[in-house]
This record gives C-alpha cells, structure tokens and sequence, in this order.
C-alpha cells in the first residue's frame, strides 16, 4: 500500500471509532503485551446498545468464557545517513517497514489461552536483519491455570517483559518481536508476587511458520520478585541465569553461562519519580570467568501546567566492560534482552562497557507528546570494543579514546483515540574521539515516522 494512502486511511478510520469511544471512554485499554488488554467493560453492555465492532470485540460464550479478537498495523518509514558514521549508500534513502499482529484470547473460570501472529515485511531497505522481516509466524501461543487464588501455572510461547525492559523486553522497535518458549509459575498475595520461569529462545526465520520451538541452544530462566513497600516505594529483586553458545566478546568467544543477580527500586521520593537499578553478573565463558556490573538510574520530576503535563528528567547507566584482557576474567557486561530502543530507535550502541549521561524533558499537551533529550556516552574500558543489540561487536578496540559520541534525539508523538498513535523521532549522532580514530568521522542521521492502528 502507498504509505500516503495508508496513514489516510488510519486517520479517517479511527475517526469513525473516535465518536464511540467519546461515548465508552473506559472500554479499550490496549496494551504493548495484548493480553494484558482491558476491555471487559464492553461485557456491561448490552448487546444491542453495541455495535458491531463492540459486538465481535468480545463474545461471551458462556456464564464464564468469553472470546476476544484484536490485531495491529504498525507502518514506519525509515532513513539513515551516514550509518555506522560512514559515508554509505543504504540502498534507497527511505526505506518501509509494515508489522501485521492478530490476536484471539480465549478466558474460561480458571484460565486463559492466547495465540497471536506476526508478520513483518520491509521494502527498500538493503542488508535487512533478522529482526525486520517475518513473512508469517505465531509470535505468541500459551495457556495459563490458576490453581487458586495465589498460584497460576502457564506453558507456551510468549513475549515477556520483566521490569521496565532493562534486562528482558519483548523487542517493540524492530518489526519482529522476542518469543519465549516457556514453563512458569506465578504467586501473588497482597503487596507480593513472584515469577518463575524457564525459557527457550531460537532464531528468527524470514519464511512461514519455519521458526523452531523449543530451541534450547540459548535458554534463559529467573525468579523474579516484585515487592511493594508502600504506596510510594516497590522493590523488585531477581536473579536470572542464560545458557548461550557460541557467543563472541573482543577478547573471548565461546560456550557461554551467565547469571546475574539484580536489584530494582522504583517510585517516588516527594514530587520525583525515580527508577533505579543495579545489576552484578557471574559465571563462565570460555576458559574465562564473567565477573560484570552496571547500574542504571532515572530521576524525574513532573509539573502540572494547566491540565498538560511537563516533565524534566536525567538517566545514566555505568556499565562494565573488560578491563584486562589477558586476566582470565570478563568483565563485559551482557545486557541479556533488553529494549531494541535502549537509546532511542537508531540503536546505534547497546548498554555495554560504556557509561552516560541523559538529560530529557517532555511535554503532553491534550492529545500531542513532545520530548527532546541529549545523551552523551563514553567507553568505560579502553580496552574493549561496542556492541551492537544482538551482543556482536559492531565498533572494535582500535585506540585508547574514551569519548564515543553526542546524540541529539527529538520526539513527536499525537494520539487521538486509543485506536491511533502517530509518532515522529529524530536523531543525530556526532561522532567521538574513539569513533574518529577508528576511521569513522561521519555524523549519523537517522528519522523514522510510525504510524500504528489498533483495534
């Protein structure tokens, strides 16, 4: 589809659903995860009150089941200049990039069963990765039992966030999302709950329906607790452990078993919100020992102006990397599965031996985001290379510098309805000392417009 025509028709589309949910303003809560949707609401309505989408939406089929439908269409066009900070031609200047998603979630008495494709295509971008093109595959199938009122048990593929997605994210960015092949176990009571889980991971295949289950050459298991305090301050504590082959470092490569113990405190302190966290990771690869840390920091502090909201915030992580790599003992720090969009959609570094600092602010004016930040990163060892978000050195040791780069991000988002979301990011990446040395001088352009319908 043209993507003039496309973003139209969205628009319009999502106007006539406008007047409804002027109506029903509480009837679609749409999530990132869609099972975790909320819209039981429409069950409190009757039949003929509704129309059709609201009729098959949700469908009771008994006293205690229900069947739902929903999907998502998200298009973004895409441009580079100078990627990588080289002078490069990436084939067209601007590239598309479509992800089809369709739901159905089936809830009896007890339990849930959710299945979800994906389908992800990009047209005019060169050298595609893994991750933006899936021509059709299940992104999600599960099934969840809750035993009683403190216990569920579930099995099945599923896309997983733990926390704020420091450590493990589902992958929104890029058009293909991160599946899971997991057994679990939850608890709850009051102000506790815990996770346990074991996890398989595979490969993305570009054809129809070829990615392989229960894929164990990359496992991930944790237990992972969350606690609340008090109506101001929670507490998640965890540990989580990887088995990973053939994974390569600057100064070591081999079979690969990481743990890593993590401790978050996140809420508010007064009139801030904060967001903390602190991570120590041990194990081996190699005939090497991994002894990693980082921490990750967030302060904010919100100011109401009229009914809009602005907010002022600063993040900074510090992370390790290796400092000797003659010692025997690796210190890079492996991020596991964190957001695709650590630093803003160019991911151009993942949160590896480097430290920065990133001030930002933002403002939401009725239905508008705006929000610009400045992030300014630096090697932590001058002895190990950046990686890229799949782990794999994209920027090698060359030189002793520590300052890799500027990056100036600008955001525009408008949201008229819970069905569209529209956003436009910018950023441009001055190149460091480390960079230039190593032969790459060029500063980095990167643009992309979303435009994402969901129903």
């Amino acid at each position: 589809m043209d993507p003039k025509l496309y973003f139209l028709t969205l628009f319009l589309y999502s106007i006539t659903l406008q007047n409804t949910q002027a109506q029903n303003k509480s009837l679609y809560d749409f999530s990132l995860l869609r099972q975790q949707d909320h819209i039981d609401t429409l069950l409190t309505i009757d039949n003929e009150k509704k129309d059709l989408y609201q009729r098959s939406k949700l469908v009771r089929l008994s006293e205690h089941s229900t069947i739902s439908f929903g999907g998502s269409w998200r298009l973004q066009l895409e441009t580079f200049k100078n990627q990588q900070f080289v002078d490069v031609d990436n084939g067209k200047r601007i590239w598309t990039l479509n992800r089809f998603l369709a739901h159905s979630h089936f809830k009896f008495k007890n339990g849930e069963v959710f299945g979800e494709i994906l389908s992800s295509h990009a047209s005019g971008k060169d050298n595609l990765s893994p991750v933006d093109r899936e021509k059709l595959d299940i992104n999600q199938l599960f099934i969840k039992y809750k035993l009683s009122s403190k216990f569920k048990v579930g099995i099945g593929r599923e896309n997983l966030k733990l926390g704020t997605g420091r450590v493990v994210d589902p992958r929104e960015g890029p058009g293909v999302r991160r599946s899971f092949d997991v057994a679990q176990v939850q608890y709850q009571n009051k102000g506790f709950k815990a996770l346990v889980f074991f996890g398989a991971t595979g490969n993305v295949k570009p054809g129809i329906f070829d990615n392989q289950f229960l894929d164990f050459n990359e496992t991930l298991s944790s237990i992972y607790t969350t606690t609340h305090i008090n109506e101001q301050h929670a507490l998640d504590a965890y540990i989580t452990y990887q088995k990973d082959n053939d994974v390569a470092y600057s100064n070591v490569a081999g079979n690969e078993r990481r743990a890593l113990l993590g401790l978050r405190h996140f809420g508010k302190l007064g009139s801030f919100n904060f967001n903390n966290e602190y991570f120590y990771q041990f194990g081996s690869i190699s005939d090497q020992k991994i002894s990693a840390w980082a921490v990750a920091f967030q302060l904010e502090k919100q100011f109401p102006i009229a009914q809009n909201t602005v907010a002022i915030g600063v993040k900074s992580n510090i992370i390790s990397g290796d400092i000797d790599p003659d010692d025997k003992i690796n210190n890079t720090f492996d991020p596991f599965y964190p957001r695709g969009a650590y630093f803003g959609r160019v991911a151009s570094f993942t949160p590896s031996n480097f430290f920065d600092l990133h001030p930002y602010a933002n403002m939401t004016i009725n239905k508008f985001f705006f929000e610009v930040d400045y992030d300014v990163f630096w090697r932590y060892s001058v002895h190990d290379g950046l990686y890229n978000p799949s782990i794999r050195i994209e920027y090698d040791d060359l030189n002793d510098r520590r300052f890799i780069a500027h990056q100036i991000g600008a955001l525009s988002g408008y949201k008229p309805n819970n069905y569209l979301n529209l956003e436009l990011e910018s950023n441009i990446i001055c190149p460091g000392a480390f960079l230039i040395d190593s032969g790459r001088n060029k500063t980095m352009l990167h643009i992309v417009l979303s435009a994402e319908f969901s129903f």
